[in-house]
């Protein structure tokens, strides 16, 4: 049943949501710069991205990339020798540079391997580039030397043999035929002729030549999956670990880790704190899957063997979310960064997490209610008063209605000494909530694709068959049969304080249960068949709800990370009046789920 309605969740949510693209997490990479050349390898995409903005001011001579596309040749890795318009390289000049005319390198982004040039009388500098981390392999041309940068451990930095042990494709054996360089301050390359002896520096980038393109850059491959977004309209994101020695375990572990704050300018939202996260775990001895929740900086471990994957579960625990109030323009998400490390050879990588509050976008203004949405779920009844029944307590109070055929406003007594029932009485339950926050209960709800023009369609919601466009494709219907064909009725309240709503089943009312259209002495009708104005020989009912939300919910129930956001539940108790001298009460649990963010419910 989850997997319809998160299907079905994510069908409609696409189409009737619009959520800002700026929409993300932070790190600070510091880059230690040196008089002379330096080699970089970008981990984040820096904010700002523009090489104008991020050298202002410093002792920058030039900026080098290697543009990849241009690479079937052999060309020479001294620095020395590489000109402006060469095709290989795209090159940045700071705009008071005599040849800043040959500009073609604009943006620094994450992945990039970079040349930078500082004068030869700079002092050491570290640059700090505020930015979204990115996990990614290097991009590898075959047959051919490749401007590549490693995501290392630096606690424990690998020799050059060791973190290539594993990609057959490089070889490292060769000796003084390596084909591995490092490009020294003064410009000039060195060849890597013990690999087993030197070590590796994050933040760099060497020249390394392969015989064919990798299947992994590293002996930890991430597949399926470089960032956790939860959006909206996702409250589940994965991705997989994979081993790819042959031969060797891999010690593999995870932690989550607090984002930085995001940069001022550039319209980026607040850092309303961590995301609360919940992994998908497997206990052995009870045999059962379940969601556990991992707390910042918790660690979670596992020994990968030989060519063994790892799928990853994380669900946000928006529940779980501490209230945010932004104090600028920009609105807020919550945001952190996922630790990724594997130990021998030591490999880091930093994965961006990100979320949204509930039915909320990451814009300040509020457009929608956060409860918004079409909900579905069940009522279960097990208790019914017992009038006849005496208990310690007898418990009575007194109930105030008001018919909403006639209008009349009455009070009864009621008689509250609850009994269990012989079995469970379920019943389907259909909530809409609006972009307004405005509840209805629904006798059945369609969901049609709806066409808009010639290439474009919409999923909409409609309260009654009849209000279908002729033209509506894939319909969908959900119904109760706990409630009368009638039109959706409004619920007064909230799912924070609770919601009630009351409404009668007319004495002609087909559903009506005193109603029987073959027995004379209960259709309502004279002996001429003329239908009795009031209730005669049936009578109404009068029916009132009430839910409570969060009330006698099981710890097992409250600890799902979905629990307070596309999960919600509570009390469920209804008094009817008309089915007997004393009103009836019947108490129980209700459970509703969140299956569509659609917030229109088309009525006409």
């Amino acid at each position: 049943m989850r997997v319809f309605f998160k299907t079905w969740l994510l069908l409609v949510g696409l189409t009737c949501l619009s959520v800002s693209s700026v929409f993300a997490q932070w790190r600070i990479q510091d880059v230690e710069l040196k008089a002379g050349w330096n080699t970089v390898h970008l981990e984040v995409a820096p904010q700002p991205s523009e090489c104008e903005k991020i050298f202002a001011g410093l002792q920058v001579e030039s900026v080098w990339k290697w543009n990849k596309r241009f690479t079937s040749t052999e060309f020479n890795v001294d620095p020395g020798t590489m000109l402006p318009d060469d095709p290989h390289w795209l090159v940045w000049f700071p705009p008071d540079h005599p040849t800043a005319f040959l500009t073609r390198l604009y943006h620094m982004s994450a992945g990039g391997t970079y040349l930078i040039k500082m004068a030869d009388n700079a002092s050491p500098y570290i640059l700090s580039l505020r930015g979204t981390p990115k996990v990614n392999d290097s991009e590898w041309v075959p047959h051919s030397l490749n401007l590549i940068g490693v995501s290392i451990d630096p606690a424990s930095a690998p020799t050059f043999s060791d973190f290539f042990a594993y990609t057959d494709e490089v070889d490292t054996s060769l000796g003084f035929q390596n084909e591995i360089y490092q490009i020294n301050a003064n410009g000039s390359s060195t060849r890597i002729v013990m690999p087993a002896r030197d070590l590796m520096e994050r933040n760099r980038a060497y020249w390394v030549k392969c015989k064919f393109v990798p299947k992994s850059s590293s002996v930890l491959a991430i597949k399926e999956g470089s960032a956790l977004e939860y959006k909206n309209y996702i409250d589940e994101q994965s991705f997989v670990l994979r081993n790819e020695s042959t031969v060797d375990p891999l010690n593999v572990s995870i932690r989550e880790i607090a984002s930085e704050l995001p940069p001022t300018d550039g319209g980026f939202p607040e850092k309303a704190g961590i995301v609360p996260l919940a992994y998908y775990a497997y206990n052995a001895v009870s045999n059962f899957w379940y969601w556990q929740n991992i707390a910042e900086n918790e660690l979670l471990t596992k020994t990968l063997q030989p060519l063994e994957e790892w799928e990853l579960k994380f669900a946000v625990r928006r529940n779980n979310m501490l209230p945010y109030t932004p104090s600028g323009t920009n609105g807020y998400s919550y945001q952190s960064v996922l630790e990724v490390k594997a130990s021998d050879p030591a490999v880091l990588y930093y994965m961006p997490v990100s979320a949204t509050a509930v039915g909320s976008s990451n814009v300040t203004e509020e457009t929608s209610h956060t409860d918004k949405g079409l909900w579905v779920g069940e009522a279960k009844l097990y208790r019914v008063n017992c009038p006849a029944y005496v208990s310690d307590t007898n418990d009575q109070s007194e109930v105030v209605f008001t018919n909403t055929v006639s209008g009349v406003v009455f009070t009864n007594i009621v008689t509250t000494n609850m009994m269990p029932t012989d079995s469970l009485c379920k019943m389907r339950l259909i909530i809409h909530v609006d972009a307004a926050g405005e509840a209805k209960l629904l006798q059945e709800v369609f969901l049609a694709n709806v066409p808009l023009d010639a290439d474009r369609n919409e999923y909409r919601l409609y309260a009654n068959r009849d209000h279908l466009p002729a033209d509506a494709v894939d319909v969908s219907r959900i119904s109760s049969v706990a409630f009368p064909f009638m039109a959706p009725l409004p619920l007064a309240g909230t799912m924070t304080n609770g919601m009630n709503a009351s409404f009668t089943v007319d004495c002609n009312d087909p559903m009506n249960p005193f109603m029987h259209r073959y027995n004379p002495m209960h259709d309502n009708k004279d002996w001429d068949f003329a239908t009795y104005s009031n209730a005669v020989e049936t009578l109404s009912v009068t029916r009132d709800i009430t839910l409570s939300f969060g009330e006698n919910i099981s710890s097992n129930v409250m600890a799902s990370p979905f629990w307070g956001g596309d999960d919600q539940g509570g009390v469920y108790k209804e008094i009817l009046l008309g089915l007997r001298k004393q009103p009836v009460v019947v108490e129980g649990t209700f459970s509703l789920k969140r299956i569509s963010l659609i917030e229109t419910l088309n009525t006409e």
